[in-house]
């Protein structure tokens, strides 16, 4: 997410965050979308785990791939493992913001789901500018997750595979490529 880092308080991003958090909120709001509808649901998991489990995997071969071209084998110890955990709020945070407010927004305005599909995508991706890998590759699975939630509605699975990906790219990348998936001006900090 970009933002213009400064040295503050734990509680000061966290309100700064939070703040930013209630727009897609009070978006769902105005809407009168319940939690099912935004997909915050068990009821299709499995089809949904299933199908974002192929993007997830091709994805994964793809990370490692390049890691492995670049000369670096994926560190999967229990740092990745971590990483995985630690990472799935904020990755649960950004598909809901992705998917619940931008995509059904765009999908609402364009009545296009292909179209919504790409255009969530390159929103997606230039919040991760300037990262040379991360904007790139966020603008594909952006499509592809819009996709994904577009057959079968399902954050929770679409969080999985965002805290799966981004941890791999930690492990799997080499560090002078992603500057620790910082994004904005932090990016050069």
């Amino acid at each position: 997410m970009w933002r213009i880092e400064f040295h503050a308080s734990l509680a000061i991003n966290v309100v700064f965050l939070g703040f930013l958090g209630l727009i897609p909120f009070g978006s769902s709001l105005l809407h009168r979308e319940r939690p099912r509808e935004l997909g915050f649901r068990l009821d299709n998991f499995a089809r949904s785990a299933r199908d974002t489990a192929i993007v997830t995997a091709a994805g994964a071969v793809i990370i490692v791939a390049i890691g492995l071209a670049a000369g670096r084998r994926p560190d999967l110890g229990p740092n990745a493992a971590i990483a995985v955990l630690s990472y799935l709020l904020w990755g649960l945070l950004q598909q809901y913001a992705l998917q619940a407010f931008v995509y059904r927004r765009l999908g609402e305005g364009l009545r296009r789901s292909r179209t919504a599909a790409a255009v969530t995508a390159v929103l997606f991706g230039a919040l991760h500018l300037p990262n040379p890998v991360l904007a790139p590759a966020t603008v594909v699975v952006g499509y592809l997750w819009c996709r994904l939630y577009s057959r079968t509605p399902n954050l929770l699975t679409l969080a999985v595979s965002h805290a799966v990906l981004a941890a791999l790219i930690m492990a799997s990348l080499p560090p002078e490529w992603i500057h620790r998936l910082k994004v904005g001006p932090g990016y050069w900090s």
